[in-house]
């Protein structure tokens, strides 16, 4: 059954491309649009609520139950992108309703020395000429009268994502599990390395990737079998595995790799607190 949604779905993201061409007013095309996604998400609505309270039920976190959910009627890379963006969403209007935040003794931040802090403001500062400009240049060149607002409603949500991304980073921090150490770098990034699967834990700040605008962040990997998570272009932590581990990216997997580095705010206390955890083979 999950297998004939997603031929529909796809069969239908076609048919969505062949309408758009086919049509030469963009309204007609606009309205097929609409009705043909409507169609798809009538056919597969069941089976995403089903799937949706299963996964709760289990006890999953909400936007890893809605992926699971999501992934019955749509490619993962598509399932994962709309719940990582729902995800987005809500952090941010969490950052906005309860602004302070305080992490409990098993999670640990890595957002202070983020480039978003810098960045974000100087967007907000910009944006709204930029926005205007682009409304105006619109609004004199294109035929098409709502081209104008369908850029303006674009930017305005680029300016909330990019919001909502720093405020994933400070609501999702590293975290000390029952059995493994999950790594995050907000919603953009995960990786669980199970605690028995450690095999050294090194301080060893570090700047493994160079960007000439602004300090690397994020998930990256190397070749080699090297996963890094670095914030502000540098990491503190060092971990050397006995069996390799993949990390979760904003579209795909990202691995397999037997050495992670990666950021923390205070890399001697979690280091401290991963030395004590049971299975990880320390004294």
């Amino acid at each position: 059954m999950r297998g004939s949604v997603k031929l529909a779905a796809s069969a239908l993201s076609l048919a969505l491309v062949a309408l758009a061409l086919l049509h030469q007013e963009a309204r007609e095309a606009a309205l097929a649009a609409v009705a043909l996604e409507i169609l798809l998400l009538a056919a597969g609505t069941p089976l995403v609520l089903r799937r949706l309270r299963e996964q709760r039920a289990k006890g999953a976190e909400w936007w890893r139950a809605l992926e699971e959910a999501l992934s019955t009627v749509l490619p993962r890379p598509a399932a994962r992108l709309v719940a990582t963006e729902q995800l987005i969403l809500w952090c941010l209007l969490r950052r906005i309703l309860r602004p302070g935040k305080r992490h409990t003794e098993h999670e640990f931040g890595y957002h202070r020395r983020s480039s978003l802090h810098t960045i974000l403001p100087v967007v907000l500062l910009l944006s709204p000429a930029e926005l205007g400009a682009v409304h105006l240049l619109a609004h004199m060149l294109s035929p098409w009268p709502p081209l104008k607002w369908v850029l303006l409603a674009l930017g305005v949500y680029g300016i909330l994502w990019l919001a909502g991304l720093r405020a994933s980073l400070e609501l999702l921090p590293h975290r000390l599990e029952e059995d493994g150490l999950r790594l995050c770098y907000g919603a953009h990034a995960e990786a669980f390395i199970p605690y028995s699967q450690i095999q050294a834990i090194e301080i060893r700040p570090r700047s493994p990737v160079r960007n000439v605008l602004f300090p690397a962040e994020g998930l990256k990997y190397s070749p080699e079998g090297t996963l890094l998570l670095p914030v502000g272009g540098r990491t503190d932590l060092a971990l050397r595995l006995r069996s390799s581990v993949s990390a979760r990216g904003i579209l795909k997997p990202r691995g397999p790799a037997t050495r992670v580095f990666f950021a923390a705010d205070e890399p001697e206390r979690l280091a401290a607190e991963l030395r004590r955890r049971p299975g990880t083979g320390f004294p």
